[in-house]
């Protein structure tokens, strides 16, 4: 894997990251939706951080990503996120649907995934 792939999954990764900081001050943030994705999203943010460790690129800029990396998991551990029942089945979330959470980790797999050839 190059440095241009870690760049380009970085920019998925913050992309996600914002959406959850936005969710968090929105209706999601007391919701069972957003703890999920954000959890499924540090699970994916710790495997990027390994594939960065074995991936054949000068440790310069290993360690630049890896600060990145490390940014941006800081960021989602000080999101304000208090657990709660589905705002979607309460009847506090009426658009759509899907979910803004998981609708966050989708998006992500759309940008960080391979371009067909």
């Amino acid at each position: 894997m190059s440095e241009l792939y870690f760049e380009n999954q970085l920019r998925g990764y913050n992309v996600a990251l914002a959406a959850f900081q936005a969710l968090t001050k929105d209706v999601c943030g007391k919701g069972m939706s957003l703890p999920f994705a954000v959890s499924r999203w540090f699970n994916m943010m710790e495997k990027l951080k390994m594939d960065l460790e074995r991936a054949a690129i000068p440790e310069e800029k290993k360690k630049e990503l890896g600060a990145k990396i490390d940014e941006y998991m800081k960021a989602a551990e000080g999101l304000q996120i208090v657990p709660g029942p589905c705002q979607k089945s309460t009847g506090n979330c009426k658009i759509g649907p899907g979910c803004f959470a998981t609708g966050a980790l989708d998006l992500l797999k759309l940008i960080t995934e391979p371009a067909p050839p």
